[in-house]
């Protein structure tokens, strides 16, 4: 399951961010569209794309048949950066689970988690021009490895803030 953080993935996405031109609700709707035929590149079923938007506003873009995309709205005015981590909390297992967002608080909170994190770009990445899935579920190491050490010291300092088990 992809968790994607709406609002940040829309700005992102230069194709998706021109679509907010004509208002909100079409930008939803394009970044819905856009997660769909993804889900078709990748073979992903029902639900496999979950959006989290900022705001208490109903929308639902699956229609009839249950498709692979499900949006929500983070509840009583809250962000959907603090849904997104509130979903994480609910779950008993949350490894199978990626979180889409280019927001570092949001980032670092699913990495407590221990979920792993792709930015915007990096989720496009995943299917080439023709279509085709690449490296998916492979982490890519950029650098010579230091960040990736310490990235789990920040991880365990984080968890024991947030009190997070």
């Amino acid at each position: 399951m992809y968790i994607i953080d709406g609002y940040n993935f829309i700005h992102k996405i230069p194709e998706l961010r021109t679509a907010l031109d004509s208002g909100l609700q079409e930008a939803r709707q394009a970044l819905a569209g856009y997660l769909k035929g993804l889900a078709a590149q990748l073979g992903l079923k029902a639900g496999e794309f979950r959006i989290v938007y900022d705001g208490n506003v109903k929308f639902d873009d699956r229609g009839s048949e249950p498709g692979p995309v499900r949006a929500d709205f983070s509840r009583g005015g809250g962000s959907a950066d603090d849904e997104i981590i509130a979903l994480l909390r609910k779950m008993k297992s949350p490894r199978g689970v990626t979180v889409v967002s280019d927001d570092n608080m949001v980032a670092n909170g699913a990495r407590a988690h221990g979920v792993r994190v792709l930015r915007a770009a990096e989720l496009l990445a995943l299917v080439d021009k023709r279509g085709r899935s690449k490296n998916v579920g492979k982490p890519r190491l950029k650098d010579d490895g230091k960040r990736i050490r310490n990235a789990g010291a920040i991880t365990r300092q984080l968890a024991k803030e947030w009190e997070v088990d």
